[in-house]
C-alpha cells in the first residue's frame, strides 16, 4: 500500500485531494475531491488551458500565414523558428 492510497475505516474511506493534498473522509474509495472547490479550481483550470493551447495554435496558423513564400530573410529565420518553438510546446502540452 502506498502512502496516497484510500484507508477504509468505520465510516467511509480516508482519501487525499487531487487538488490540494489533504486527507479527508469520504463515502466512496475513488473521491478526489475534497470539496466542490478544490473540483472546481481543477475544472478552471484545465478550462484555461484548453483556452490556452487553442489560442496558440491560432497564433501558430498566423505566423504561418504570414511567412514570405520566397526567399530567405533573417525575419523568415526568426519566424519560422518560432513557429517551430511554439508547435513544440503544444504538443508537449497536449501530451501532459
Amino acid at each position: 500500500m502506498t502512502e496516497r492510497e484510500a484507508v477504509r475505516t468505520e465510516s467511509g474511506w480516508l482519501v487525499w485531494c487531487s487538488e490540494c493534498h489533504t486527507r479527508f473522509e469520504s463515502k466512496r474509495s475513488d473521491a478526489c475531491y475534497c470539496s466542490p472547490t478544490c473540483r472546481s479550481r481543477v475544472f478552471r483550470r484545465e478550462k484555461k488551458r484548453e483556452e490556452t493551447i487553442s489560442l496558440m495554435k491560432v497564433y501558430v496558423d498566423q505566423v504561418r500565414g504570414n511567412m514570405p513564400r520566397r526567399g530567405r530573410s533573417l525575419e523568415f529565420e526568426a519566424l519560422a523558428k518560432l513557429q517551430v518553438q511554439i508547435a513544440n510546446a503544444l504538443a508537449s502540452v497536449e501530451n501532459d
